[in-house]
């Protein structure tokens, strides 16, 4: 159990102020797997499913301006090479 969760048996309904936010994840989330079922109908599917595969560049990016997480310089040199192989394969 997380520190500073208490568990009651009951679900908490969200917050007003997070009504929104939930809705636009929500919305986000079925308009991109829309775009994705469409693009892999009607574009060049190597560029798709590479850049489908890329979706954890996101998180980690997220995560470090949102979270302030430090990421390590491998992790840098990842995400570069991963970059590098869009580029290449787009080219291609």
């Amino acid at each position: 159990m997380a520190v500073g969760v208490v568990l009651t048996g009951a679900a908490r309904r969200p917050a007003g102020r997070d009504l929104l936010a939930i809705g636009a994840v929500g919305l986000l989330d079925l308009a991109a797997s829309a775009l994705f079922g469409l693009a892999t109908t009607e574009g060049a599917l190597a560029v798709v499913a590479v850049l489908g595969a890329m979706y954890p560049v996101i998180t980690a990016t997220l995560a470090r301006t949102v979270l302030h997480e430090r990421i390590r310089r491998i992790q840098v040199a990842g995400v570069c090479l991963a970059l590098l192989g869009v580029v290449f394969v787009a080219a291609g």
